[in-house]
């Protein structure tokens, strides 16, 4: 699988979830302040599944019918160091779940998938 960090992932997550051997690209480092638009351009080009703390991606995909094949993983870890959202995007992600054509929601509590 390969990621898309957008640029509110924090570094340490995107530092942690590259050393556990994912392909992960970071917006911030690669098309800093990229709108959401050009982050889904980018995504499906390249074919990788967002990751992002934004929820206006759902408003992007499911209100104004922007697709993308590829998957976005938005997490709502809210009021987590970044320590710890890096261990649950690495439990997420080494979870065996399918992210590839879902908009994937991650809370403290539970996950839940809607297909794209």
């Amino acid at each position: 699988m390969k990621f898309l960090a957008d640029e509110n992932i924090p570094r340490k997550v995107v530092d942690l979830i590259s050393e556990h051997g994912y392909d992960i690209q970071w917006i911030k480092a690669i098309s800093p302040k990229s709108s959401d638009d050009r982050i889904l351009s980018l995504a499906e080009a390249d074919e990788r599944i967002i990751l992002t703390f934004d929820r206006d991606f759902g408003q992007l995909v499911y209100e104004k019918k922007l697709l993308t094949k590829q998957g976005i993983i938005y997490f709502r870890l809210n009021g987590l160091s970044p320590s710890k959202m890096a261990e649950a995007a690495i439990e997420v992600l080494n979870s065996k779940m399918i992210f590839s054509g879902y908009f994937t929601v991650v809370t403290k509590t539970r996950i839940r998938q809607m297909r794209l």
